[in-house]
């Protein structure tokens, strides 16, 4: 095709026809280079592996972080005071095989349904802690049926846990960690 139609054109014509091929190629390249760029800079995050798994649902599974260094869904070993701990938190547990099920609607309904929202437990631990805090952590938690947030905030190089009834906003536990 390219031959015939060089046959029966001006020099600028045939110029232009010889050019388009080394356009093409030219662009092409360019964004191949330039997604490749992309991903080398920024990273390809590896989905964790669905074998065995029928639905994630609301749910996720996790390997803990509580010390381990195991890869997403992974298997870790947890105490007994870990596992307590985890499972302290409301929408989250620990099943028999070692592996963290974190619930995101249980969190959330939680969240929803009491007193003192997320914001304003941050705002309150903001406050007992004098202004100035970087929050880093925010969690509702359960013990003995009482629901309350555990803020961990740093201040001045310091990290704090302030614990704040999740239905009064009374702080009860103000402690450097």
């Amino acid at each position: 095709m390219w031959k015939k139609r060089r046959q029966n054109c001006t020099e600028a014509d045939c110029r232009k026809l010889r050019m388009r091929p080394a356009i093409v190629t030219a662009v092409i390249s360019a964004g191949v280079i330039g997604v490749g760029g992309y991903f080398f800079l920024n990273g390809v995050e590896k989905a964790p592996s669905m074998a065995g798994e029928e639905s994630m649902g609301a749910s996720a599974n996790y390997a803990g972080n509580a010390g381990a260094d195991e890869a997403v869904g992974g298997r870790a070993e947890y105490t007994e005071e870990e596992e307590n701990l985890l499972e302290s938190q409301i929408g989250v547990n620990v099943d028999e095989n070692k592996i963290m099920n974190v619930d995101v609607g249980a969190i959330l309904a939680a969240e929803a349904e009491v007193a003192v929202s997320r914001a304003e437990a941050e705002a309150l631990a903001d406050e007992e802690l004098g202004g100035a805090v970087e929050v880093v952590g925010t969690r509702l938690r359960e013990e003995d049926g009482t629901g309350y947030w555990e803020v961990r905030a740093i201040k001045g190089g310091d990290v704090y846990q302030v614990w704040i009834e999740a239905n009064t906003g009374g702080i009860f536990i103000n402690q450097k960690v």
